[in-house]
């Protein structure tokens, strides 16, 4: 299930933010809200993708956020990292 930037402002608690690395320089981003995961998506409805973090972290900057991490996806599986302050 995807959900849409805009609705993502408007959600009053976002959970968590994982940014998906994929190829060291690809990113997808999901987010958890209500206990229900979610792609976020374009404007066509399609996995909103970037090869630029920054750009997806200014796209964030206003949404609620409990925990944000780095999800690095790769042959040897998967590492995360955190990105929330404190």
């Amino acid at each position: 299930m995807g959900i849409s930037v805009s609705q993502l402002q408007r959600t009053d608690k976002v959970k968590k933010v994982v940014v998906h690395t994929i190829d060291m320089s690809l990113y997808l981003v999901s987010v958890v809200v209500e206990e229900e995961e979610h792609y976020i998506t374009d404007t066509r409805g399609g996995p909103l993708k970037s090869h630029n973090a920054v750009e997806l972290q200014s796209l964030l900057q206003h949404a609620n956020i409990e925990t944000a991490i780095l999800e690095r996806h790769c042959a040897a599986g998967r590492h995360s990292f955190s990105l929330s302050a404190g």
